[in-house]
């Protein structure tokens, strides 16, 4: 199971490992992003073995509190699901939020918890391969290290540990520039492009539009982003059932590229 709309990668590895794949569609509520309980416990009900929990999620920008995952584990533990719990955006949370790790709400359930992290996304190391399963269980990760036999190559091992050891205040900083790019996005889409609607970011760097207002058909919302606006988004369809009409924006980049990137948007919505 997976809560869409979530990052289009899990649809493709799951493809490609033959998995049946059940989504529980998250819902907007006052801008945000929220969980159905009742919907997500049906459907966790119906036989599904694993859950794909992204926290913070890709791409709506939501950060579970420590009572929705304390509910997300008392319904997978009443029908013995086992959880990956992707926490690769855990760093990047906005002020007045914190994220909190799957395990440290659920202690007694751990086993049946795998947590995935990596500095790729906090300090910009996606190109040095290298990344954290976290398992506690010794069977399991016994049977983890058999089919994932490679290491780590030694450059990326030791940009990890370095990031990890030395990337505090960078990433202070980090954090203010990207909540900062985040905060000028929404006030210029509210101000200049209406039709548009900025959802509720509580981190990431990955910012959520809702262009349904735009009335275009998906197809036509992808051509137009990239023939009229010339910006090449990620298109809310890839990310499962309630992308439709959304598109993802990359705001991790300097703020001159999204000032021009959001003057491109308003002169091609203008010109309809």
């Amino acid at each position: 199971l997976v809560q869409s709309p979530v990052y289009h990668s899990f649809f493709r590895v799951l493809n490609e490992n033959k998995c049946d794949i059940v989504q529980s569609e998250l819902f907007i509520k006052d801008n945000r992003y929220e969980i159905d309980f009742d919907e997500f416990e049906n459907k966790i009900s119906t036989g599904v073995k694993v859950l794909i929990l992204c926290n913070p999620h890709n791409p709506i920008g939501r950060v579970w509190t420590k009572e929705e995952l304390e509910r997300i584990v008392e319904i997978c533990e009443s029908y013995k699901v086992f959880i990956i719990s992707d926490e690769i955006h855990s760093d990047l949370v906005f002020k007045g939020y914190k994220h909190t790790s799957l395990t440290t709400v659920a202690p007694y359930y751990k086993d049946n918890i795998v947590t995935l992290t990596a500095p790729s996304k906090t300090f910009n190391l996606a190109g040095l391969y290298v990344s954290n399963a976290i398992i506690t269980d010794e069977k399991l990760r016994s049977r983890y290290k058999e089919l994932f036999s490679t290491t780590p190559n030694v450059l990326g091992a030791e940009a990890l540990i370095a990031a990890y050891n030395k990337g505090e205040t960078w990433l202070e900083e980090l954090l203010e520039y990207i909540e900062s790019n985040y905060n000028y996005v929404l006030k210029f889409v509210n101000e200049n492009v209406p039709k548009i609607k900025v959802i509720k970011q509580e981190g990431t760097f990955l910012t959520w539009l809702d262009c349904r207002e735009l009335e275009l058909s998906d197809e036509e919302l992808e051509k137009f982003f990239l023939e009229k606006a010339k910006l090449a988004l990620s298109t809310g369809t890839a990310f499962g059932k309630g992308g439709s009409g959304f598109m993802r924006m990359n705001i991790g980049c300097p703020i001159s590229t999204v000032k021009e990137a959001l003057e491109r948007l308003k002169n091609a919505v203008d010109n309809m």
